[in-house]
Order: C-alpha cells, then sequence, then structure tokens
C-alpha cells in the first residue's frame, strides 16, 4: 500500500466541464485508487492533556466550511467514473458545534447545512449571500449521490467548552452511485 500526500492532477468530467483537480491525500493499493479530502476546523480552545498542550484558533466562516466540505464530496464524484476508483472519503473534524447544531434560522447558508441526521443531495446553492461570501465559491454544488450527516464523537476535553471534537465522515461510491 502507498499512502502519501498527493501532488499528481487528475483530470475528471463534472457535467459539461473537464478540470484537473488534486486530492489532498491519495492511496494507492495495486492499481487501485482512495482519494481522501480533509476538512479540520477550529474553534478557539486552550488546554493541556496529559503534559500535552492544545491552543487552536477560531476560524470562524463557518458558512464556507460548509459549502468547502460538500464541494469536496462533490470533487470526489467526480473521480467515481475513473476505471480504477474504488471509493473515496470525504471528512470533517471540527470542536466546532454549530457545524453538527441544528440551526433553525434562515441563512445564507441553509442548504449546505451540515446539521446531524440531514441528507445531502442533488443542487445546493448560496441563498443571497453577498459578494465577499462567495469569493471563490460561486459555483453550484450538484451531488449525484445521497449523502447522510452523520457526526460522532473523536476527543473530547471537558475542561474547556470547545473541547468536543467530532467527525463527519461521507463514502464516495463507485460508478453506478449506489445509496449508502
Amino acid at each position: 500500500m502507498q499512502l502519501r500526500q498527493n501532488t499528481t492532477k487528475y483530470d475528471i468530467s463534472n457535467r459539461a466541464k473537464s478540470r484537473q483537480i488534486s486530492p489532498a491525500i491519495l492511496v494507492k493499493l495495486e492499481n487501485k485508487i482512495y482519494p481522501i479530502e480533509l476538512k479540520y476546523k477550529t474553534k478557539l480552545i486552550d488546554v493541556e492533556d496529559n503534559n500535552e498542550k492544545y491552543q487552536l484558533k477560531n476560524q470562524g466562516a463557518q458558512d464556507c466550511g460548509r459549502y468547502d466540505y460538500l464541494k469536496d464530496i462533490q470533487r470526489l464524484e467526480g473521480f467515481s467514473e475513473m476505471e480504477n476508483f474504488w471509493g473515496g472519503y470525504a471528512i470533517l473534524l471540527t470542536n466546532d458545534k454549530s457545524y453538527w447544531s441544528e440551526n433553525k434560522k434562515e441563512t445564507v447558508d441553509k442548504q449546505f447545512r451540515l446539521t446531524n441526521g440531514l441528507t445531502k443531495t442533488g443542487e445546493l446553492l448560496w441563498k443571497d449571500a453577498g459578494e465577499g461570501t462567495m469569493k471563490g465559491r460561486k459555483d453550484v454544488i450538484e451531488l449525484k449521490n445521497k449523502y447522510e450527516i452523520k457526526w460522532n464523537e473523536y476527543s473530547n476535553f471537558v475542561r474547556d467548552k470547545n473541547g468536543n471534537f467530532q467527525y463527519c465522515l461521507n463514502i464516495i461510491q463507485r460508478h453506478p452511485y449506489e445509496s449508502q
């Protein structure tokens, strides 16, 4: 098995346009490829555990973080038509509960919400977002498959209000698209 940071760009087609993309990690096992996209979004934390200090900054811009994660899934779907694609993985790790908590407000990123238990599929787009929010993120996201958003605990520093780390993992199937 070969595991390394990927620097190779691959030609993939997405509807009418063809483009080159490079996943964060590309696992090659024999003649099979498994692209992986990772996102790590943090909220302010300053805690020590087992003599190790953790100091994370507040990244904010959760609307863009949600868009970027779903865009990763769309990009990985583009690999699924390659003959040697055997599965892809999109992973989001965060200690920011706004990613997994329910929000009933009407917001510009409502279609990108990653609330635990939601299913994401089809066309996803901004609602009345400003140019600054959408900078570099104007493309509509179109997911061919259905993806259940399920959050799982990764770790928990109970001494800090932002100490609960959760992860969301979505598996991208080979073509033809199958339900997870």
